[in-house]
């Protein structure tokens, strides 16, 4: 009987890993008028802050998105908004969309987010790098390093939000509170 329960136990703990285990790597597909496509381009836009060790400015960025065989890279990114806005570069592109998972956690998934619709995926945006040459003149997370947010993609049609808010050494960037950026065609992550 002991040979019976320790086997029972182990299926209980094999069940317990996999039900622990998170979902799947993801890849991209964006909507082509017609069908939906592993490969094409989509655009990113909306309201975000961008703030260096507490000074910020409220800003619109537009973010291109490449699509190739499911894999996606940020090709361009650009801020508009005030003259301080219009001296925000985006350095080091392409930025590369990486692991991107179903996200399971707290809903929203980022502090004052808007209303996202399931199911939400995060994505990692990895080699950012933004040089700010407004009054301050810095280069963030630094001038020769870059670094990595999670941002949380949602399904909504017919576009789609992204949420972030990411600390990028001295600066920050995130989505201004309950806005989201808004992608210019449907996209999913599948």
């Amino acid at each position: 009987m002991s040979a019976l329960k320790r086997i029972t136990a182990m299926a209980f703990v094999l069940l317990a890993l996999q039900a622990a285990a998170p979902a799947r790597a993801a890849s991209l597909q964006v909507w082509n008028g017609w069908s939906w496509s592993d490969s094409g381009t989509v655009d990113f836009y909306g309201p975000v802050e961008f703030s260096y060790v507490g000074s910020g400015q409220r800003c619109d960025m537009r973010m291109s998105l490449s699509i190739v065989n499911g894999s996606a890279t940020v090709t361009s990114a650009s801020f508009t908004g005030n003259g301080n806005c219009d001296s925000l570069t985006a350095h080091a592109l392409p930025w590369r969309f990486s692991a991107i998972w179903q996200y399971s956690g707290s809903v929203p998934p980022v502090v004052a987010a808007p209303v996202m619709t399931p199911p939400l995926y995060s994505v990692d945006i990895a080699g950012l790098r933004i040089a700010f040459s407004g009054p301050f003149g810095v280069t963030c997370p630094n001038p020769s390093g870059t670094a990595t947010m999670t941002a949380y993609l949602d399904h909504a049609y017919p576009a789609n939000g992204l949420v972030f808010s990411a600390t990028l050494g001295p600066c920050r960037l995130q989505t201004r509170s309950s806005m989201a950026l808004r992608s210019s065609t449907p996209v999913k992550a599948i």
